[in-house]
């Protein structure tokens, strides 16, 4: 009867037991399934795209102004082009999180409001009509105006919908550590429970045998213990071991590695089974400076969390997200040590600062960029007193090349003028296109006669230089207005020289340089 009970209660305990675990399971992949559907969610993977699509739109809105001005287009096509643009712009407004980001969302409401604009402007446009080509005219300055400000608000919206989805994954992944942790302390009570009720159960029934009889049930239970807490620390093993993460666990009194993953081994070089010291340990951080911020920061928290820094691996340089906690194993000090791979989200950053700079058709600085760097340039010659000189280049009769071989013709012209200035120029000097055919070339520690010399070399260099386009041979010559830095100058009035001789140029007779002196202003004023 007293067997009976006993059994009795402990299959209710089993299924207790049983219970609690499904539950825990159960648990555990909900919260693993919410942020995994969350990570999933058509807008993350969408935002990005409907923002470039907008840019696109516009992007190709301005090529069909361009071909209406050149008769290529009519007006009807071009309204439609304008509607597609509007069209795109509602998802984008609607996308999740984008009202959070004052800059985009500024963008896409002086855009909505330029479009309201623009849409009378093009209804009201007439095929072959003068006065409706100037109007598109006037319209291309327009949008060509804000075309930088819709590239900025895709470069900072990519940006920031990236950063949210690498925080989504950090906190999926903290989650998980918590609920596999949770969940195995769960079925280690379980098993515990299971043992003392099944220990109680044969005891009862064993009270009659010999005490070598009890020795060896002790001895055979205490194996199967121990085979079980080794397969618990081989899952264990594995688990970390398939983890996308670099894990170590580094001993900080010896200094030797404890415990290092297949990640962090296959990264950085560590042999299964070797001791692996300190120092080379921290031979893994590319930066001695950034070695010394990690443990000075590590000193004072006992500990690190997200710290952005360039580790060394078999595979070269890689950006990583390092974090450390400080343990206390077996009564000595312990340092559990792990760092995620972000070299890809780097990449792409770099990627968008790069297309945030560079002029799509020349691969040479835009005019936004040039603008930021020459004005640094300029103010360090003022403040060291050093000489500058800054050409302004500009295609003669541009436009007649654009009417007579088509614009690809005209984009390989400016094309061709951009490779033949980079060649001519020296690595420390800009090369800047400003927009249309125009350049500017700022030639930091360079005097008014070395000047002269580039911008003349420069000149019969493009005049030498035929743009070849389907067996023609297009000849292109330039004019270029030349200014040297003053003592009272700053960047506005050194342009402005360098714009009026560049008129100057054009106006006596093209295909020259024009040095600019402190009296020259815009007589185009």
């Amino acid at each position: 009867m007293l067997r009976l009970v006993k059994m009795r209660r402990l299959v209710l305990a089993l299924s207790l037991g049983v219970a609690l675990l499904g539950a825990a399971a159960g648990t555990a992949l909900w919260h693993v399934f919410k942020p995994m559907r969350a990570l999933s969610e058509p807008s993350l993977q969408t935002n990005g795209f409907q923002v470039d699509q907008l840019q696109l739109q516009y992007e190709r809105f301005l090529e069909a102004l361009w071909a209406f001005s050149a008769g290529k287009l009519d007006a009807a096509a071009l309204s439609f082009r304008l509607d597609i643009v509007a069209s795109r712009l509602a998802p984008a407004r609607q996308l999740s999180g984008i009202s959070e980001l004052p800059g985009p969302n500024g963008v896409l409401q002086e855009l909505e409001k330029r479009i309201d604009a623009w849409t009378p402007v093009v209804a009201s446009l007439s095929d072959g009509d003068a006065a409706s080509v100037a109007r598109a005219a006037e319209l291309i300055v327009e949008v060509k105006k804000f075309r930088s400000q819709v590239q900025d608000m895709v470069v900072e919206t990519n940006r920031a919908f990236s950063d949210r989805r690498d925080q989504d994954r950090l906190l999926f992944f903290a989650r998980f550590r918590w609920l596999l942790t949770a969940v195995a302390a769960l079925t280690l009570g379980l098993l515990l429970l299971f043992g003392v009720l099944w220990r109680q159960l044969r005891r009862s029934s064993q009270l009659g045998d010999s005490l070598a009889e009890l020795n060896l049930t002790l001895e055979d239970r205490v194996a199967r213990r121990t085979v079980q807490l080794q397969d618990r620390e081989r899952q264990l093993h594995t688990i970390l071991d398939a983890s996308p993460i670099a894990v170590a666990l580094l001993r900080l009194d010896g200094p030797t590695m404890l415990f290092a993953n297949q990640r962090f081994r296959q990264q950085f070089g560590v042999s299964d089974g070797l001791e692996v010291v300190l120092p080379a340990f921290e031979a893994i951080f590319a930066d001695p400076a950034a070695l010394r911020e990690f443990w000075q920061v590590y000193s004072i928290a006992r500990g690190v969390e997200g710290y952005e820094v360039q580790l060394i691996g078999g595979a070269g340089r890689v950006w990583a997200l390092v974090s450390a906690r400080e343990l206390v194993m077996d009564g000595a000090a312990v340092l559990l040590f792990w760092a995620y791979d972000i070299s890809t989200r780097k990449e792409l950053e770099a990627e968008l600062r790069q297309l945030a700079h560079t002029d799509p058709l020349t691969g040479v600085l835009n005019r936004r960029a040039f603008t930021e760097r020459s004005a640094q340039a300029i103010a360090a010659a003022q403040r060291h007193g050093r000489p500058l000189a800054v050409l302004m280049l500009d295609i003669d009769h541009f436009k007649v090349v654009n009417d007579s071989h088509g614009h690809a013709a005209g984009d390989l012209a400016i094309q061709q003028v951009a490779e033949v200035s980079l060649r001519s120029l020296r690595a420390i000097d800009l090369l800047g296109r400003l927009g249309g055919e125009e350049f500017s070339i700022l030639l930091p520690e360079t005097g008014a006669e070395e000047a002269l010399a580039t911008a003349e070399r420069l000149r019969a260099a493009i005049a030498q230089t035929p743009v070849l386009l389907d067996g023609l041979r297009i000849m292109l010559t330039v004019s270029i207005g030349l200014s040297s830095l003053a003592a009272q100058d700053d960047d506005q009035a050194l342009y402005r020289r360098a714009d009026a001789a560049l008129y100057q140029a054009k106006r006596a007779g093209r295909n020259r340089v024009v040095v600019a002196d402190i009296s020259f202003s815009d007589s185009r004023s």
